[in-house]
């Protein structure tokens, strides 16, 4: 079975406080206002990021051939912004290979920014499926916002993580980007109850104070939540204890359907690419992500997008095809003079 879903995925923020009463996302505390003081969005000796440069952050297995896959398909383009993340029981220290653009993550023994080794993260306490998972993601976005000063900053705006068995239509998602100030706190990823965890992303606004926001949870008594359940869930829970809530502007496309492919697992390769051929041009372009998509899948979506971008000159969903039910905060952003 082939779901088409529309969703939002999304709720304004009012909406979300309301909702974040109801349910405290499996968390009793109120949120956590307070930010570090040296929040000033600087850059290290490199410099700062142009408002509009997008990284994107892909956890994989190396060996598996799908890291492979992603390099000629809708990586392609933005090879040199793919940063590919690792972590297997060779690796005794987190730290980045900038040739190869792969993070690796410790294993054993994770340090946070104050020199402490964080025993949640140890692999002999994780148990179930997920909870491996949910440590690695952890790690990754603690990681990279320990290095964010020196590092990252000269790097990235924006980071977006997707999973290695998902196509993303990079075009369209700096097309929105562009629209949007880094130096405010975005999540545009999975809050507890909705969103979709194949694909997410913050602002370096979010990302630079990771670090502080993990780590502030961990001095709570009862915050052994955080390292269960799905990764993805977890880091919305994580955020919205820290107010910071989805902005819906980068994965909603106005009416466009699809907005994105999200397959039952077991779907045959034959039926997906039955279903892609049946898209018109148009819909391509605006559809954000195809999740559970083998090498064949990734291969016939890149023709196409590929197809459609030189039929449009590069552009991938151009904003005056569907503004009517776009997202408040992104028909505010082109009122602004932002063109996609």
């Amino acid at each position: 079975r082939i779901s088409h879903r529309l969703k939002s995925f999304a709720k304004s923020p009012a909406n979300v406080r309301q909702w974040w009463h109801r349910h405290k996302c499996n968390t009793n505390p109120p949120p956590i206002l307070k930010r570090p003081a040296e929040n000033d969005h600087g850059g290290g000796e490199g410099g700062i990021a142009d408002r509009s440069k997008v990284c994107y952050i892909v956890p994989t297995r190396l060996g598996d051939g799908r890291k492979e896959v992603l390099e000629r398909t809708w990586a392609k383009d933005v090879l040199k912004d793919v940063y590919f993340v690792v972590s297997t029981e060779k690796d005794e220290r987190s730290y980045v290979d900038w040739k190869k653009n792969t993070i690796h993550l410790a294993w054993r023994n994770f340090t946070d920014s104050s020199g402490k080794t964080v025993p949640e993260y140890e692999p002999d306490g994780l148990h179930g499926w997920q909870a491996p998972l949910v440590a690695k993601i952890m790690k990754l976005w603690e990681f990279i916002s320990m290095q964010y000063e020196s590092e990252w900053s000269k790097r990235c705006a924006w980071f977006v993580k997707s999973d290695d068995d998902t196509w993303i239509n990079a075009r369209l998602i700096q097309q929105r980007l562009q629209c949007m100030d880094p130096d405010v706190e975005v999540n545009f990823g999975y809050s507890c109850g909705f969103g979709v965890g194949i694909y997410t992303g913050y602002s370096r606004a979010v990302v630079r104070n990771f670090k502080f926001f993990i780590q502030e949870l961990r001095k709570e008594t009862e915050a052994q939540w955080f390292v269960g359940d799905i990764e993805d869930r977890r880091i919305g829970q994580v955020l919205m204890r820290f107010d910071i809530n989805i902005v819906r502007a980068v994965r909603r496309n106005g009416t466009t359907k699809p907005d994105m492919a999200i397959w039952e697992p077991d779907t045959s390769v034959e039926r997906k690419i039955e279903w892609i051929h049946t898209i018109p041009s148009k819909h391509i372009g605006c559809m954000s992500i195809a999740h559970h998509s083998r090498p064949a899948v990734m291969e016939v979506l890149a023709k196409r997008m590929t197809e459609h971008l030189e039929e449009n000159n590069g552009v991938a969903c151009p904003n005056n095809w569907q503004r009517q039910g776009m997202d408040a905060a992104l028909v505010e952003a082109i009122s602004r003079g932002c063109d996609a």
